[in-house]
């Protein structure tokens, strides 16, 4: 069987971030894999967890923390992860290139891209 490797992980496990990523590492180091969200809220601490660790373990993987603005379609580079959701991106060329081909949704009274 041929294993298929995601262009975007969504890690949103309550304080077990850790767990997740030790168990992910051969799709963390393939380069198919273009995005991550993760959160990291504080909740590892309650398990014995590090957060900057997690921080550090994705930027040795070659990603780099990002906010993202939808309504100015536009990527900031962080210095580090945020208190909640954090975009990590390892080809910020192909997901601007994503962004750019994306259709306007409507949210609520505004048009936006996600």
């Amino acid at each position: 069987m041929t294993e298929i490797t995601p262009i975007l992980l969504k890690i949103d496990v309550e304080g077990f971030e850790t767990e997740v990523l030790n168990g992910a590492e051969s799709t963390l180091a393939n380069n198919d894999l273009k995005a991550i969200i993760i959160e990291l809220n504080g909740l590892g601490r309650s398990y014995g967890y590090d957060e900057v660790k997690v921080h550090e373990k994705l930027i040795e993987f070659g990603f780099k923390p990002f906010n993202y603005s939808p309504k100015l379609k536009q990527l900031t580079e962080r210095e580090s992860f945020g208190t909640h959701n954090t975009i990590y991106l390892r080809d910020k060329k192909f997901v601007e290139d994503r962004i750019e081909t994306s259709r306007q949704v409507k949210i609520g009274r505004t048009q936006q891209c996600i």
